[in-house]
């Protein structure tokens, strides 16, 4: 009798255990986009991305604070927080969703996408992201790309002028994610 407790005690044990050492943190990703205008383009990028990977589940969920977002210049950046994302109401954007295609025992760059919910400016709509994935050791890096229109969002389209940019944003996601 004992030994058969003893033997379920390693074997949960073990469980629990593989299933920690399935979710990947980070707090220091970075994600930027990418704005067109027809005279003048510009990007923006914040270091402070904070996630995870749950590879137990496949579950993703990255959010950004919109207050760390940076354009370089700083009344462009006034003016982005206080009338496109109204940072005040809105403090963050996230995407929380589940992970297909990734297959952690593979040592080298896999094609893998997350399909979930993108909420920006209190809007949430399901889209698919695309991204690639590798696994050195104990980190997990990711590196994905989508875009997003800003009228789906309810942000209003920035006019300076004769300057207008484009409806369709470009955004690009890189994260070193470290199992925890």
């Amino acid at each position: 009798m004992n030994k058969i407790l003893v033997l379920c005690l390693i074997v949960c044990s073990g469980i629990s255990e593989w299933a920690v050492a399935q979710t990947y943190k980070t707090e220091k990703g970075e994600v930027e986009f990418f704005s067109e205008a027809s005279v003048e383009s510009f990007s923006g990028k914040s270091n402070k991305v904070i996630g995870q990977i749950n590879l137990a589940d496949s579950t993703v969920d990255f959010y950004v604070d919109t207050n760390t977002l940076e354009t370089g210049i700083k009344l462009r950046d006034e003016h982005m927080r206080e009338n496109h994302l109204n940072t005040e109401e809105f403090p963050f954007i996230e995407f929380f969703g589940k992970l297909n295609g990734f297959d952690p025992a593979v040592k080298d760059t896999q094609r893998v996408s997350a399909v979930g919910n993108f909420t920006l400016r209190g809007v949430t709509k399901e889209i698919k992201v695309d991204a690639k994935a590798i696994m050195k050791g104990y980190n997990l890096y990711v590196f994905a790309n989508w875009k997003i229109k800003l009228q789906d969002y309810n942000i209003p389209r920035p006019e300076f002028l004769f300057l207008k940019l484009s409806e369709e944003q470009k955004i690009s996601l890189k994260v070193n994610l470290i199992r925890k």
